[in-house]
């Protein structure tokens, strides 16, 4: 009995400590952030190591595939070195045509597309965090990496940087169930925002109002691109296609489902996007055009409004001062007939 009765307190006595424990961590990750600083570290020297572990292999794989692919590499180059010729032809008239592009867009006002300062980086690994779609590239603070930076691939739109350390950051991918994306389709314009729902499936498109699908028909296969409102992706990067449509009578509700161009399983090299300040400063331009254009046409209206509203007084004025001085006019004229006439009859009496 003594001894079931020491097992069973010191049995409660671990439970109640490692209680402690937790709520101690917990105030301390609420506090000053312990498990964000840890987890960072952890990432750093884990990229560290697994870089150091990869070495030796894909030194041997190298060179194992470099003297078994020279043939192979020979017979690409040849290949490669036609392509490019037919290609360098292409140029001649693609440069023409993007003249010509150029000259459009001045002409319409627009701002040229795609702009941005990119940074080819690297995926070192990705996070085992549960429920949570991140990845983990080699480039940070170093690097000139900011919090929210929109980070693409080959294919498509893949993420947002979420947590920059000084030479790696962190990265949540775009179909992270946290994670939303503004877009537009690219046939007809309609706007709604892509919302993720994990790497295994497909984006849901949300907030999409019902007389836009009845009036410009969303069809399967249609292209999705971002459609660079709030800033957070920049304008027309391919983001998926629609896959599925299905409509509910009874709720009303429209239930669409976007196939994303990017293979989120498969990630390798990624892309760093940056804004010129040329962009920054078109897009101020055309703000601030718009806001004169809008104060012009005000105080065009309101000169408008005074001219009218003034003419109309006036003319009313006009009006009725000449109603007035007709009826001053007629009455002067009556009271002089009247007395003129009371006068002579007077005169006429008194000489009879």
């Amino acid at each position: 009995m003594g001894l079931s009765y020491k097992k069973n307190f010191f049995l409660k006595l671990r439970l109640f400590i490692a209680i402690c424990i937790a709520v101690l961590l917990i105030i301390l990750d609420c506090k000053i952030g312990l498990l964000i600083r840890i987890r960072s570290y952890f990432d750093v020297s884990i990229g560290l190591l697994n870089s150091l572990v990869k070495k030796p292999a894909q030194i041997i794989t190298h060179t194992l595939e470099n003297f078994s692919a020279n043939r192979v590499a020979q017979l690409e180059n040849r290949k490669l070195r036609h392509e490019l010729f037919l290609k360098n032809i292409e140029t001649i008239l693609f440069d023409q045509y993007k003249e010509e592009n150029k000259y459009l867009r001045k002409l319409l006002g627009a701002i040229s597309q795609h702009n941005e300062r990119v940074m080819l980086s690297r995926v070192m690994f990705t996070t085992s965090i549960p429920f949570a779609d991140q990845v983990v590239i080699d480039k940070g603070q170093v690097d000139g990496v900011y919090h929210n930076q929109p980070v693409i691939a080959d294919k498509g739109i893949v993420g947002q940087v979420i947590s920059v350390n000084k030479t790696t950051s962190r990265v949540l991918l775009s179909c992270d169930a946290l994670s939303g994306i503004p877009i537009k389709i690219l046939r007809n314009g309609i706007r709604a925002v892509a919302l993720g729902n994990g790497c295994n499936k497909s984006f849901d498109l949300k907030y999409l109002a019902n007389d836009d699908f009845y009036s410009k028909s969303i069809c399967l296969g249609d292209i999705v691109v971002t459609s660079g409102i709030y800033s957070m992706f920049p304008e027309g990067y391919p983001v998926g296609v629609i896959s599925s449509i299905r409509y509910d009578k009874q709720k009303l509700n429209i239930y669409v489902q976007i196939t994303p161009t990017t293979n989120f399983k498969n990630l390798d090299r990624l892309l760093l996007l940056w804004k010129t300040k040329d962009s920054i400063i078109s897009e101020s331009d055309k703000l601030d055009n718009s806001s004169d254009n809008s104060s012009d046409n005000s105080s065009d209206n309101s000169s408008d409004n005074s001219s009218d509203n003034s003419s109309d007084n006036s003319s009313d004025n006009s009006s009725d001062n000449s109603s007035d001085n007709s009826s001053d006019n007629s009455s002067d004229n009556s009271s002089d007939n009247s007395s003129d006439n009371s006068s002579d009859n007077s005169s006429d009496n008194s000489s009879d």
